[in-house]
């Protein structure tokens, strides 16, 4: 997987220069292989030398001539064959440039950060070392530390055969044209020349959704049958682990939808939903649909001044904030800012309601399991014709189903249901001393007919007890006291619909006697006395509260909550046992 894929681009034809634009380079001048030229003119120096000698007849008494006139001979022989053998070598050098080239755009390391891949190949028999230097449109060359290459260093060291020579870090790069210039050296420090390099215009595209919810995307990996090589975004978490994470109420979706360069520029991004299928895959990002806007589509009129209109940029006095998206909250809309008393339009944060009871085709909210794409729109500069788009999609479950939780009456363990109002005494519960609570703790499916997660999303219950008057210590600081705890609903049927109650809704059965006897009144002690909490001595009363705390796995809105529902249940009793 490329990481322009995992940012949801997608290369096509329209992503080619302007006319024009990819064919216009200027090249780095004043620039000059000063050792190589050097070499040429000792050569031709010592050649002349030479020929001098020769010509003035210094050798003419041969063999006769004077050993220390041979060995300087032999000298320059050796020099002039050095020369030749170290250009020779110099021009064996290998250097080619494949990309970047013509229009280039951004691809993204782990991190999120942008770059280009700078691709070709070096070596050579007595290859040394490369450096990359780039160039801006006006010959400067960009500042050290863009360029980074493989294995680390100030300098690549290894040959490379049509591979990654470097990347170049792009993050404070407008777009435009650069060129990029690659310097290849030998082992003596002898640099081929002339260099090669290649120039480009640079696109700034950032086109991608990376979470919803604030959770990050899960990469499942490529659609089956896509041309465009999109990659299949899923909702995971650690807790949920291979299972697809549901969301639910008010959330967000994150990513960046923006492109400038090479003549085009973002004029427009749509952010949208459709159902997607319960498993399997998910609806490409370039479906037909019907898709549904999450917000109203985001444009940007170039008609319009900055004050009145919808700019890129919101400027007010030393703040130059962008009023497109490169890597924030998609889920955007048109707003108002004041400058000096000057209301001006800004972008601001919104939300993706999904728990709202105004969705028409949905008054209960969206359920389900829904495909989310983000979709930018290009032109050229200044236009919003002829119409480039790039995609980008996410599959998120979407639940905003009610949760039951209510604590309906007590009884005697295999016995009748006692009344909510009357004042119970713990010898109704003998001899077993248990009670039964009746109750619904229950979550219901996302939507009928599959079960797996997180269709079927139920959390758990707790059933907790806190003594509410009467005499007793000062509760500890864990005031509520466990009952019971269980990860399975009660009724344990599965079902969207909630079930009616029924006499078998048992929530749990709690051994009362054995929680609420503290046993006889110490001897000589006032009726008043107070029991270890939360109990009572025999022949005292008090009231209580049970508590009931249901709750599913769905994460609601960006904060990392679930849903939840509580109950109580109040009820007196006093401690008739003998």
């Amino acid at each position: 997987m490329s990481a322009n894929e995992a940012r949801g681009f997608t290369a096509s034809k329209t992503d080619q220069p302007a006319p024009g634009q990819g064919s216009v380079i200027r090249k780095p001048g004043g620039i000059r292989d000063i050792p190589g030229c050097i070499k040429y003119i000792l050569l031709l120096f010592l050649l002349i030398l030479l020929a001098g000698e020769i010509g003035a007849g210094e050798f003419r008494g041969f063999p006769d001539v004077y050993w220390l006139t041979w060995l300087i001979l032999l000298i320059k022989i050796l020099l002039i064959i050095g020369l030749i053998i170290l250009i020779w070598v110099q021009r064996q050098l290998i250097c080619e440039i494949t990309a970047p080239k013509d229009c280039a755009h951004d691809e993204f390391d782990s991190t999120g950060l942008p770059f280009l891949k700078v691709m070709g190949s070096v070596g050579g028999a007595v290859f040394g070392h490369y450096l990359i230097e780039v160039y801006d449109n006006t010959l400067t060359m960009v500042p050290g530390g863009v360029v980074s290459y493989p294995g680390g260093g100030s300098s690549g060291t290894s040959t490379v055969t049509n591979n990654e020579l470097g990347r170049i870090d792009t993050r404070n790069f407008d777009p435009g044209m650069y060129t990029v210039k690659l310097r290849v050296f030998s082992t003596s420090g002898a640099e081929k020349n002339p260099p090669c390099q290649s120039g480009f215009n640079y696109q700034r595209a950032t086109v991608f959704i990376s979470a919803v919810a604030g959770i990050d995307v899960t990469d499942a990996g490529a659609y089956v049958g896509d041309p465009d090589n999109h990659r299949i975004k899923l909702i995971k978490t650690a807790a949920s682990g291979a299972d697809e994470q549901s969301e639910g109420s008010s959330i967000t979706v994150s990513g960046g939808a923006y492109l400038h360069g090479c003549g085009n520029r973002t004029f427009q991004y749509l952010l949208q939903y459709m159902p997607a299928p319960l498993s399997g895959q998910p609806p490409l990002p370039s479906d037909a649909g019907p898709w549904t806007d999450i917000v109203p589509p985001l444009s940007y009129d170039y008609s319009l001044d900055p004050v009145t209109g919808h700019p890129y940029w919101w400027d007010c006095f030393f703040e130059h904030s962008p009023n497109f998206v490169m890597s924030d909250f998609l889920t955007r809309v048109w707003s108002v800012a004041t400058c000096l008393f000057s209301a001006r339009p800004r972008t601001r944060k919104s939300y993706w309601f999904t728990g709202s009871a105004v969705l028409p085709d949905y008054p209960a909210g969206l359920n389900g399991r829904f495909t989310v794409r983000v979709v930018e729109r290009d032109a050229p500069d200044g236009t919003t014709s002829p119409v480039h788009e790039l995609l980008d999609a996410a599959t998120v479950w979407i639940d905003n189903r009610q949760i039951v939780s209510k604590i309906r009456r007590l009884k005697v363990s295999g016995g009748d249901p006692l009344d909510v109002c009357q004042e119970l005494s713990l010898s109704q519960f003998q001899p077993t001393g248990n009670a039964d609570i009746l109750g619904q703790a229950w979550d219901p499916l996302i939507l009928d007919g599959v079960h797996p997660k997180p269709n079927d999303n139920f959390g758990s219950y707790s059933l907790t007890l806190k003594k509410n008057s009467g005499p007793g210590t000062p509760p500890p600081p864990a005031e509520w006291q466990p009952i019971h705890d269980s990860i399975s609903p009660v009724p344990p049927v599965r079902q969207v619909a909630a079930p009616p109650p029924a006499p078998t809704d048992i929530l749990a059965t709690w051994n009362i006697v054995s929680a609420l006897d503290a046993g006889p009144l110490p001897l000589g002690s006032p009726p008043d006395t107070p029991a270890p909490y939360p109990q009572l001595y025999r022949g005292q009363r008090c009231a209580y509260i049970i508590r009931l705390v249901t709750s599913d796995t769905t994460i609601v809105g960006d904060g990392g909550g679930v849903h939840s529902l509580e109950d109580v249940f109040p009820f007196c009793i006093v401690n008739d046992l003998k």
